[in-house]
């Protein structure tokens, strides 16, 4: 708890700057590439969602964290929103609704690099959390920290680039309705 307290007002500061920093409104979500064509267009809510998910990531790496049951990490710096990352985040939530699968790598056998790379991603993948069927990006967030590994890759200092995609489908085979992806990368 301790971590929290102290960090609260820095965090709130720093996300959003974060917030400001990585989504001004004059660029594009997305990069206009024809691999990301399909999620180009995107619901308003959705795209409000993805913000909120960035800010709340960014108010944990703030404050610090501790990933299972002794892994300790100090605060680090706020992540900015990657456009690219932002289409292969989008494009794998996207999939996972429509194809009926949660899961880091596609039935396509698509690895979290490959998506990367076709949305024109330069730098380096570090990690991507998935997760569906939350509706609320603080408990997405929360279930996440309680995750070692999806924790690690929260709080991975090198990291300072995140994309993030939530999808919404009433119809989805999983019947699960809400998909979130994030892909942390660095330059």
């Amino acid at each position: 708890m301790a971590l929290r307290r102290r960090g609260m007002p820095l965090a709130i500061a720093l996300s959003l700057l974060a917030a400001c920093a990585s989504d001004d409104g004059d660029g594009p979500d997305v990069p206009d590439i024809a691999w990301c064509e399909g999620v180009a267009s995107w619901e308003s809510e959705w795209r409000e969602d993805e913000l909120a998910l960035l800010a709340a990531i960014n108010e944990r790496r703030a404050e610090g964290a501790i990933c299972g049951s002794d892994e300790v990490f100090a605060a680090t710096e706020p992540l900015t929103m990657d456009p690219a990352l932002r289409c292969a985040a989008r494009v794998h939530s996207l999939d996972m609704a429509e194809l009926g699968f949660v899961g880091g790598s596609s039935p396509d056998e698509l690895t979290p690099s490959d998506r990367a790379a076709m949305a024109g991603y330069e730098g380096s993948v570090l990690g991507q959390n998935v997760a569906a069927g939350h509706p609320e990006v603080d408990a997405l967030v929360e279930s996440w920290m309680t995750s070692t590994g999806h924790c690690r890759n929260l709080m991975n200092a090198e990291a300072t680039q995140l994309g993030a995609g939530r999808y919404f489908s009433e119809d989805d085979v999983l019947e699960r309705q809400h998909y979130w992806t994030v892909v942390l990368g660095a330059p």
